[in-house]
């Protein structure tokens, strides 16, 4: 759950980085909400049909994999923001499989009398995580802009009073045509 809060203020930094786009920002951040529209009735039919407990490890992994593809992405060079948004869309969509598949295993794992205690603990880490998630985010963004290169720096436009935010100057990472 704390990956999920990383990512709520990660992929929204990461696509306003690109493009200084507030409004592709805010898209991205919608990607869960995104995903329930075009997935929630499926996944929730598709859960009801298979095992939940791999439903829930399946779209686990896949979210650990297009989040580290993101990474690698970032790494190899520059990102493309179709390219971001995509992964973080499909990252939302095994998002609402996963939170169908853990209602139902949590349905099947406590009794009546055990369920509100279980669902409230499972909503208290959610939220917490949505707290814990954009703050380290915070904390940590800093520190790698400073451990990047200068030119590196230069070419995120993050080096100050050289393309930083308000400057006027330096240059922005290329995304490519339009996008």
């Amino acid at each position: 759950m704390l990956g999920d809060g990383l990512a709520a203020l990660a992929i929204p930094l990461l696509v306003l980085d690109l493009t200084r786009n507030p409004l592709l920002s805010a898209l991205s951040a919608a990607s869960v909400t995104v995903g329930y529209l075009l997935v929630g009735l499926p996944a929730g039919v598709l859960v009801d049909r298979l095992d939940p407990w791999r439903v829930l490890i399946a779209m686990d992994a896949a979210r650990t994999l297009l989040f580290a593809a993101l990474y690698a992405l970032s790494v190899a060079g520059p990102l493309r923001v179709w390219l971001v948004l995509t992964l973080a869309l499909s990252a939302g969509a095994c998002a609402v499989f996963f939170e169908s598949a853990l209602t139902v295993v949590v349905k099947h794992l406590f009794a009546a009398s055990g369920l509100m205690a279980a669902n409230s603990a499972i909503e208290l880490a959610s939220q917490l995580s949505l707290i814990a998630g954009p703050a380290i985010v915070g904390l940590l963004a800093p520190g790698v802009a400073a451990s990047a290169g200068p030119g590196e720096q230069h070419r995120a436009g993050t080096v100050p009073g050289h393309g930083s935010a308000g400057s006027g100057g330096g240059r922005r990472r290329h995304c490519g045509p339009g996008w």
